[in-house]
């Protein structure tokens, strides 16, 4: 919050509103969420091209669970955890991947079919 109202410089100010101030960086958060969260997607699929052995799913995950930090606080202050929720969800669907992975991983195995 430190960092945005510093942004504003000499734009108008909100008359220290801290309600009209939590509405703006509200539509601020809501527009970055999802290009957050895809550049964490596209960073793991960057990194998974150069390096080859790569966990792309972990990656996407820890890249998620730090955005969720940053977020955390904004549910603190205004009582709304909507953007940690939607984050939640993310790294829901790539836990899923992940398990998804392992378990496959382990049917071949046991098969002796695994390397």
């Amino acid at each position: 919050m430190t960092v945005y109202a510093s942004s504003l410089g000499d734009a108008p100010s909100f008359d220290h509103d801290p309600e009209q101030e939590q509405m703006a960086f509200g539509r601020i958060l809501d527009a970055m969420i999802d290009p957050a969260v895809q550049m964490c997607e596209v960073a793991a699929d960057e990194k998974k091209k150069v390096k080859g052995r790569w966990d792309r799913e972990v990656f996407v995950l820890n890249c998620l669970a730090h955005l969720q930090v940053c977020v955390a606080w904004w549910g603190m202050r205004t009582g709304s955890d909507s953007f940690a929720l939607q984050i939640d969800r993310e790294c829901w669907k790539h836990l899923s991947l992940l398990k998804e992975r392992e378990m496959r991983y382990k049917y071949w195995w046991i098969r002796g079919l695994g390397n």
